[in-house]
């Protein structure tokens, strides 16, 4: 359910949506953590480079094939 509502926002460009809803997901998977670099990618800022950074630093072991 969650990455249906984040692809919407991000369709409807709004990604700050999808990246606010993204912080309230407790586990986030594959997708939803997909879907938020593609929120981040369409803002294109400083700031969302540094959450992208983070986010792709505490990715578990699990999620590499």
């Amino acid at each position: 359910m969650y990455g249906a509502m984040m692809k919407g926002y991000i369709v409807n460009n709004m990604p700050n949506k999808a990246i606010a809803l993204f912080n309230v997901i407790n586990d986030p998977d594959k997708v939803i953590v997909t879907l938020f670099f593609n929120a981040c990618a369409q803002l294109g800022t400083n700031k969302e480079l540094n959450l992208v950074k983070t986010v792709a630093s505490n990715i578990s072991q699990n999620f590499h094939s």
